[in-house]
């Protein structure tokens, strides 16, 4: 599966392209499926949930968290 084909399928599927157009896509060789993007998906998440982590837990001590209410002054 090229890198090219996992573009093409993950733009499709962002830009609001259905399932079935994918899957057609996918069949006669210009996408990826829809299954597919969904688990590329997937593991970038799980890739960017692991790389904060990591940032945070490597960095706790310089970090300084901020909790802003500023729900009264919205108009």
């Amino acid at each position: 599966m090229s890198l090219f084909l996992k573009h093409i399928g993950s733009y499709l599927q962002t830009s609001g392209t259905s399932s079935s157009s994918i899957d057609i896509l996918a069949n006669i060789g210009f996408s990826i499926t829809r299954k597919t993007v969904n688990r590329q998906k997937a593991l970038i998440s799980e890739s960017h949930q692991d790389t904060i982590n990591n940032y945070c837990l490597q960095n706790i001590e310089n970090m300084f968290i901020l909790n802003i209410d500023n729900y009264h002054n919205i108009h």
